[in-house]
């Protein structure tokens, strides 16, 4: 029987830690649904699956999944307002390099 509580439990945890990440709205590309992430590791273009109103730079999200987890339901205050949104995808940024020019 612990066995199967187990087992149903990583079913429904899924990647779930425990932890919850925090990331910085670097740059918003398209009002209400594209912005440039920034993360620890690096900068992402999230796109939301609907408008996200209020999250302009510098806001700071909160989520309990990392960036690169699709789709990915976020948190954030917009004035006093504490808000959720879930972005669809979230890619990192690729580098530029003296090649690429």
């Amino acid at each position: 029987m612990p066995l199967i509580f187990f087992l149903a439990g990583l079913a429904l945890g899924g990647d779930y830690d425990g932890k919850i990440y925090t990331y910085r709205i670097h740059t918003e590309l398209e009002t209400d649904m594209e912005w440039m992430v920034e993360a620890s590791n690096g900068l992402f273009l999230c796109k939301a699956t609907v408008p996200c109103v209020g999250l302009d730079e510098p806001s700071e999200i909160k989520t309990y999944r990392p960036t690169w987890h699709a789709p990915l339901r976020i948190y954030y205050w917009d004035k006093e307002i504490l808000r959720y949104c879930e972005l669809k995808s979230c890619e990192r940024e690729k580098q530029l390099h003296y090649s690429d020019l």
